[in-house]
């Protein structure tokens, strides 16, 4: 049975999560983000990794309005939700990044960056859980 585009582009999206969530990690746990220069990712360590993170993030939040462009031209009202839920977590996502990043300016803040940072994580797990739905229900449609 050959895929349709959109289960095409979830699973292309659910394997940028993947690589997502391994510089998600090398970036939480390894970065050394200086105070005062949180954009500036050539002079810390593994400044690459976060980069190539938020590179990532940028195409999953592009392919997730994709899914989202391509649920409503399908006509099928649950996986135009779940689609749209999933951008907004990515939305969520990204958001926190930047927060958790902005921290990095304010020396008073930089014990909250932990907080963003499960935040991140939480909305990691629910773009993933979301997209692993709506493939369900692509296949559950096909079928019938």
């Amino acid at each position: 049975m050959a895929l349709s585009l959109l289960s095409k582009l979830i699973i292309i999206e659910l394997f940028c999560l993947f690589v997502q969530f391994g510089f998600g990690m090398i970036s939480n746990l390894f970065a050394d983000i200086p105070l005062g220069a949180p954009f500036n990712f050539l002079v810390y360590a593994d400044g690459l990794a976060v980069l190539a993170h938020i590179v990532n993030g940028s195409i999953i939040l592009f392919l997730g309005s994709a899914i989202m462009w391509f649920s409503y031209k399908a006509k099928n009202p649950l996986t135009l939700k779940l689609s749209a839920f999933a951008v907004v977590f990515t939305i969520s996502a990204i958001a926190n990044g930047i927060l958790f990043l902005v921290i990095f300016l304010i020396p008073a803040l930089y014990n909250v960056d932990n907080y963003f940072s499960l935040a991140m994580a939480l909305s990691f797990i629910a773009v993933f859980t979301i997209l692993f739905s709506e493939l369900y229900v692509i296949k559950k449609t096909d079928k019938s």
